[in-house]
């Protein structure tokens, strides 16, 4: 069953009227499968919290909504038609439960000639304000407040201003989280050059976005290189955008189907059963592919798009619980060979499942080879993992015990299973009790040195389609210097993006340290 915390956000955000956990496990169930077989099997996989489907799966499946897409990515044109078709687009997608990503490069910079008006253009930063306004007026689903990702790339002659658009002021744009798009030329040759010929160094622009995210946790950077390095041949289009935490990159107008398993299900003492984690991955990437042909998409283009791809992102939480259990350091060499092991394995098992339902239900129609174009993602699990008790994807855990805020300003506390599980093992009460090599398994995510946070992304992202959703924590003392130097190691190690949080730079931050009482 949920934890204790994650029975009150079920109440309060996933249940409908008079529902339980079980219920709610066979809602998603029948809605998603077309047999009985299928719908006691998918039923079975959510009620045990072996997998869970994201966040919109759980709320609407089998209601009058029914729109089971995590996150969205919708085209901005330049045109007044383009720019608000886009908004309109993003409310309707919102008022299903769904996030948007939007890439503003398009939009012509501040200030520059209006032929139709004989006036001057106000600028992507502008039209972002109008979006975030209408963002405003929604709930996803009805439940939560709608997110954004808002994407510029660094020779827009507008970055500078959009890097720092929210450096001195918290409360604006508070819908999006912004990133700035790395090209593979501004990478190679440490420049980056603007239409009118000005040119800037790729290290003032990585700069100027590490001083901002040391002030906010924001911008992240999205290294458009990385990301569209290794698509398949039939791909069809360059990614520009992603949803509003990054781990899915997606063309104009596709949608992503995304779910997490959990790891500690899987656990066994210190070793990992693979045969029920390969059975986990079968039956998780069957239910997933469902979703697809099961949603009520919010507008004709998006389900067109979504039916010639078919993308879907199975993806784990719980990593750092399992790490510790077996007793292996976060930030080590072997915990990275764990992780990649994992990662290795899932990420096979699901191209074995995808090959399986190919022959079954047939091909997505641009690529005869795959039933999903993409099999893999790792998503932050922030309320999924809340409902199993979980570390978040692949974070490493924030504290042992920590306060999170969620339901606009509701505050629970947490501890950590995997420490518990260990302290239970060795008979103790709190981690200075620990042998030292097993307390070091529980050091968090700032303890943790920033280069380790990457190194791990890194393994983790060599064995995922789509990209992986992480944040480098910093302690409050941590330099701009620090996250320029983060930035550049993400992308030669092939993050396709990288967010860091510098603790205490926000005045508001949903994850906070509380003393250990165990």
């Amino acid at each position: 069953m949920p934890t204790t915390n994650g029975e009150h956000l079920l109440k309060e955000r996933y249940f409908q009227p008079g529902e339980d956990w079980p219920q709610l496990a066979a809602r998603v169930g029948q809605a998603v499968g077309r047999s009985k077989l299928e719908q006691e099997i998918y039923t079975e996989l959510i009620e045990q919290e072996e997998f869970l489907p994201n966040t919109p799966a759980l709320v609407g499946a089998g209601t009058d909504l029914n729109q089971l897409a995590a996150c969205f990515v919708l085209p901005v044109y330049d045109s007044m038609d383009g720019i608000f078709d886009a908004i309109k687009h993003a409310a309707l997608v919102h008022k299903s439960g769904g996030g948007t990503g939007f890439d503003f490069s398009n939009l012509r910079p501040a200030n520059s000639p209006v032929r139709s008006t004989k006036g001057v253009a106000s600028g992507p930063l502008s039209f972002m304000e109008v979006f975030n306004a209408a963002t405003n007026t929604i709930k996803q689903g009805g439940r939560r407040k709608g997110a954004n990702m808002g994407v510029l790339r660094c020779d827009h002659p507008d970055i500078l201003d959009f890097i720092q658009a929210k450096r001195f002021d918290q409360n604006k744009l508070t819908n999006f989280n912004i990133s700035v798009g790395m090209t593979k030329r501004a990478m190679e040759t440490g420049t980056v050059q603007f239409p009118d010929g000005e040119v800037l160094s790729t290290n003032e622009v990585l700069r100027q976005a590490a001083h901002s995210a040391w002030s906010l946790g924001e911008p992240g950077v999205l290294f458009l290189d990385n990301i569209n390095r290794n698509l398949p041949l039939t791909h069809p289009g360059w990614l520009r955008a992603s949803n509003p935490c990054g781990e899915t990159p997606l063309l104009p107008f596709e949608a992503c189907f995304l779910g997490s398993i959990d790891l500690n299900k899987v656990v066994d003492g210190k070793s990992l059963d693979w045969d029920a984690l390969e059975g986990i991955v079968h039956h998780s990437i069957g239910l997933l592919d469902r979703m697809i042909d099961a949603t009520n998409f919010p507008i004709p283009a998006i389900r067109n798009a979504v039916l010639q791809t078919r993308k879907i992102g199975l993806g784990v939480m719980g990593l750092h619980d399992v790490l510790m259990k077996m007793e292996v350091p976060y930030d080590s060499e072997e915990g990275r060979q764990k992780a990649g092991q994992i990662m290795s394995f899932i990420q096979q098992a699901a191209r074995v499942a995808d090959w399986v339902y190919r022959e079954n239900r047939g091909p997505c129609p641009v690529d005869l080879e795959f039933r999903n174009m993409t099999q893999t993602t790792v998503a932050p699990t922030g309320s999924l993992s809340m409902i199993t008790g979980a570390s978040m994807g692949i974070e490493p855990v924030f504290s042992l015990q920590q306060e999170r805020t969620v339901l606009d300003g509701q505050r629970f506390q947490e501890v950590n299973g995997g420490f518990k599980t260990l302290l239970n093992r060795y008979s103790v009460f709190c981690r200075g009790d620990l042998p030292g090599s097993v307390a070091r398994c529980c050091r968090t995510a700032q303890e943790i040195a920033p280069t380790d946070h990457v190194r791990m992304q890194a393994v983790v992202q060599e064995y995922v389609d789509n990209a992986v959703s992480k944040t480098v924590n910093l302690p409050n003392n941590a330099s701009v210097d620090d996250i320029v130097d983060i930035f550049h190691l993400a992308h030669t190690l092939g993050c396709k993006g990288v967010t860091v949080y510098r603790d205490g730079s926000r005045d508001e931050q949903v994850l906070n340290c509380v003393e250990c009482e165990i």
